[in-house]
């Protein structure tokens, strides 16, 4: 599945539920369309793939369950895996809105404060 366009520029993105061949296809449309599949959840995804609707209650995967119960921490797009497929087809990214399994983030997204102590320092050193 070779995307001529690279719909997935902006786009960081992991899965979870997702059968092997699965993974690797989607990974593989990622890829080739300019985006990052990362293999863990990080605050840099912007994007979390699951299988299907069900796979939101999976509670046994971390990236899930770090989801669903921290919105504002992870505020993460939580997309089926048919969005992927979706975009690929169109050669361009697609509104999330008919593929969304999660209900948005009613937080800003972007990367979380760094909170250890080194970054309480540093933004404390650039007020002070």
């Amino acid at each position: 599945m070779k995307s001529s366009t690279l719909w997935a520029t902006n786009f960081v993105i992991t899965s979870s539920g997702l059968l092997q061949n699965e993974k690797s296809k989607a990974r593989k449309a990622i890829e080739e369309a300019g985006g990052r599949y990362l293999p863990s959840l990080s605050h840099a995804c912007t994007h979390l793939i699951l299988a299907n609707e069900a796979a939101v209650s999976d509670v046994s995967s971390d990236k899930v369950a770090a989801v669903v119960s921290n919105r504002k921490a992870w505020p993460q797009e939580v997309v089926s895996l048919d969005w992927i497929w979706s975009c690929a087809a169109a050669e361009r990214a697609l509104p999330v809105d008919s593929f969304r399994l999660l209900a948005p983030s009613p937080f800003p997204s972007g990367p979380a404060p760094d909170s250890s102590w080194e970054g309480r320092r540093g933004i404390l050193g650039a007020l002070g």
